[in-house]
């Protein structure tokens, strides 16, 4: 990470730019370490959980128990959140989500439940994958991950490449099952949610327009593709195709800017609250919204209405199988800038999400910890 500074600079500043360069590359360090260490111990975990259906000895569940251990260790570092990367509070949100769930399958394989821990193992990797593909991101390449990559069944592999941020070898995989024929006609949902994961990665992580393309152009030319999904691919084909012309403009709007039209050009183009018409247009704008967050401050109006849009956009991403983060930044909206109307906002999306979540034919039921803390959730983003 670079010091920001736009002052002229004197031999003072030249010392605090060398101080701050030096602690940011150790920080860097420290977090690429621990990263690192994460992967090696999450691709571990994954090809001991496929040996697990073949091999059952009493030495192979311990090797999943002690990795499982660790990699709760691993990612439950409360002094960590000094030494993040950049300051989008995602890192902290989707990171708490990921330790919980790891500890919850710790729990579950202590107490031999060996299958149901596994299976919530496998799950985990939607939140590498959420925070690996937030915005623009390096390309993690390590021989023996594809070589572990190369033992599960192709979705496993592409969800898997993702989660570990090896980007370029999970967009190859996703592309693989988009082309794939027998995919399309007898897995149809699953060769759906391949195609949007694969494209969270070409507009998100890789900032790639061209990457997209390919891959709408594969889904185009499958003839196995259902007929009432083929609108949709249109759409998203248009969407990248105006992406493409905006690049040539070199448009100077900021990334604020450039998100907040975004969503209200996806948001408009909306028939209904989970259409998935503007999929690319709600990508490409949580993408400009994390890159945002990446270099601001928090306690902001700007902040509050950053995560606020990423709330708005997760909600019409809730596919992506992260159905509970958009209530999460709602929640962080109302926390980074109470007693404001764009707070008042956050709350009713929230309060919202929450009631029709606990709404079913026999009418809503509240718990009583739900209802308590929607109560403390008016309160602070009530305007004083």
């Amino acid at each position: 990470m670079l010091s920001r500074c736009t002052n002229k600079i004197g031999l003072v500043g030249l010392l605090f730019v060398f101080m701050s360069s030096n602690a940011d590359a150790a920080k860097s360090k420290d977090w690429n370490t621990r990263m690192k260490s994460m992967k090696s111990t999450l691709s571990e975990l994954m090809r001991d959980l496929v040996l697990e259906e073949r091999v059952k000895s009493k030495d192979h569940y311990e090797k999943i128990k002690k990795n499982t251990e660790k990699l709760v260790e691993m990612s439950h570092m409360p002094k960590a959140e000094l030494n993040r990367p950049d300051l989008d509070p995602s890192i902290t949100i989707i990171g708490k989500l990921f330790n919980e769930e790891v500890s919850r399958a710790a729990q579950a394989i202590s107490a031999g439940h060996y299958q149901y821990g596994g299976k919530m193992l496998r799950s985990v990797t939607k939140y590498c994958i959420a925070c690996h593909t937030r915005s623009s991101q390096v390309d993690f390449y390590d021989p023996k991950v594809l070589e572990i990559a190369n033992e599960l069944n192709q979705f496993e592999k592409a969800d898997f490449l993702s989660a570990v941020q090896s980007h370029q070898a999970a967009l190859g995989a996703y592309q693989k099952i988009v082309s794939d024929k027998k995919i399309a006609k007898d897995l149809p949902l699953k060769w759906q949610q391949s195609l949007k994961k694969g494209l969270t990665i070409a507009i998100r992580a890789k900032s790639n327009p061209e990457a997209a393309d390919r891959l709408l152009e594969a889904a185009l030319i499958n003839p196995n593709v259902p007929k009432g999904f083929i609108p949709h691919l249109r759409r998203w084909k248009s969407g990248v195709e105006e992406w493409k012309k905006e690049m040539k403009k070199k448009s100077s709007q900021n990334m604020f800017e450039l998100a907040k039209s975004l969503l209200k050009r996806g948001e408009t183009q909306q028939k209904y609250s989970v259409d998935d018409s503007s999929f690319v247009d709600f990508l490409r704008a949580s993408a400009s919204f994390h890159e945002y967050l990446k270099r601001s401050k928090p306690k902001t109006r700007e902040v509050a209405e950053a995560l606020f849009g990423l709330g708005v956009t997760y909600e019409a991403l809730s596919d992506l199988e992260l159905w509970s983060l958009h209530e999460i930044y709602y929640e962080s909206c109302i926390d980074q800038f109470p007693g404001s109307d764009i707070s008042q906002s956050c709350f009713e999306r929230y309060e919202n999400s929450v009631v029709a979540g606990y709404s079913g034919s026999s009418g809503t039921h509240l718990p009583a910890e739900i209802k308590k803390k929607l109560g403390n959730l008016k309160k602070m983003s009530t305007k004083k």
